[in-house]
């Protein structure tokens, strides 16, 4: 939750779950202070993951597979070259 948002952003989930649906809306989701220092392949699976901890609690990750998936992707990303999103 951030209060200081506008309400229809102020819970991260309410406001992200829509734009997780549209692919050319996802780097919407993406940290600003990243610089597009990120790739599009990292970052839509990055989503993925965020994706399904948001199912119900009987088909949603523990957050321990999420966490090494995370690193994977962190290791992965520290390999590849950036792309420019704004392309």
């Amino acid at each position: 939750m951030d209060n200081t948002r506008l309400t229809e952003e102020q819970n991260l989930i309410t406001w992200a779950r829509p734009l997780f649906k549209e692919h050319r809306k996802i780097p919407m989701v993406v940290d600003p202070l990243l610089n597009g220092n990120y790739t599009i392949k990292c970052l839509h699976q990055a989503v993925t993951i965020a994706s399904m901890r948001l199912q119900e609690a009987v088909t949603r990750p523990y957050m321990r597979d999420v966490v090494v998936a995370l690193e994977y992707l962190a290791t992965a990303q520290d390999e590849a070259e950036p792309s420019n999103v704004d392309e």
